[in-house]
């Protein structure tokens, strides 16, 4: 595949992508996510899915600016537990047997 065409069919599949991005965001907005549900009695900080697959360079699936992200993370961790804050992470893992499973550590 030529760069051009290839460049072509990134800016395609980008488009694609925020059209459906919308379309599930209009969905979620219409069924009430997003609302305000109250507050807790304490607060945490919660990371979703930070695993390896989003931020290894190099990984089909990696996130860009990893290189802010991260240390900005590890800021907002340091400066959490210093208060005595939980932070608590959460990923999930897959397998090609199908048994799926949610992690969750602290």
């Amino acid at each position: 595949m030529s760069e051009n065409a290839h460049a072509e069919l990134e800016a395609r599949l980008e488009a694609l992508l925020e059209k459906v991005f919308a379309a599930g965001t209009e969905e979620y907005n219409k069924r009430g996510f997003k609302r305000r549900v109250g507050y807790g009695t304490r607060p945490a900080i919660i990371h979703i899915d930070m695993a390896n697959a989003w931020t290894r360079t190099g990984h089909n699936f990696t996130c860009k600016n990893m290189d802010v992200i991260i240390p900005a993370c590890q800021d907002l961790n340091a400066a959490a537990r210093a208060k005595g804050v939980p932070v608590i992470f959460t990923t999930t893992t897959t397998s090609l047997s199908g048994n799926n499973k949610v992690a969750v550590n602290s």
